[in-house]
């Protein structure tokens, strides 16, 4: 990572911002819909992709012991990695914006192989019919 990104990130701060909390319908699942909101240093709000994250009791027991903030915790630290992610990759394709490519045109394909009209076998046969034909016996 170039050194001007690693230190504009370390210079902005995270949140995570929880949009809708609900249960599914159909899975019975605890959810979340939620995003990181990165704060920039120079003050702008950078909003990121909301993601929706369900759990299940029984799973909430035996992974985090019960206890929802390590969950959310969990959830958070994911979506975190996810944004910078996000965030580096726009930073670059931002880059490209008015740029002209070259673009060369693709090779040929191979030549096909020759038709035959016949396959192999069958031009033996017709190879021995016609020497057959002419009275050669072997």
């Amino acid at each position: 990572m170039p050194q001007s990104q690693s230190q504009s990130q370390s210079q902005s701060q995270y949140s995570l911002h929880i949009l809708n909390v609900g249960m599914n319908g159909v899975t019975g699942h605890h959810e979340i819909e939620a995003r990181i909101e990165e704060i920039a240093q120079e003050g702008h709000t950078i909003q990121g992709v909301p993601e929706v994250y369900g759990i299940e009791p029984t799973v909430l027991q035996t992974r985090f012991g019960g206890d929802l903030l390590k969950w959310r915790s969990e959830i958070a630290g994911k979506m975190l990695k996810r944004h910078l992610a996000h965030s580096a990759l726009q930073g670059e394709i931002l880059k490209w914006k008015g740029e002209k490519v070259a673009v060369a045109l693709p090779p040929p394909p191979p030549p096909a192989p020759p038709n035959r009209i016949m396959p192999p076998s069958l031009d033996l046969m017709a190879a021995e019919n016609q020497r057959r034909s002419k009275g050669w016996h072997a």
